[in-house]
């Protein structure tokens, strides 16, 4: 026979559960967030400075190969 006030039950097993879930969601979304920021942001970088670089000696080659007036 149970006693009744006290806390166990379905429910604390399920919340406990969810917790535990909701605990190593975060943990996956930090180790996630994380590794993007050190690996691609750096990368995302360097190809538009990589790009910009193109344009610009596009833009050279443009005005050093027109005809001069």
């Amino acid at each position: 026979m149970a006693v009744s006030g006290t806390s166990s039950g379905p429910f604390l097993g399920a919340s406990y559960s969810l917790w535990k879930l909701a605990r190593s969601t975060g943990k996956a979304a930090w180790i996630a967030g994380t590794t993007f920021v050190i690996l691609f942001v750096p990368l995302i970088i360097e190809l538009e400075r990589e790009a910009q670089l193109v344009e610009f000696e596009t833009n050279q080659l443009g005005a050093l190969t027109s005809p001069s007036k």
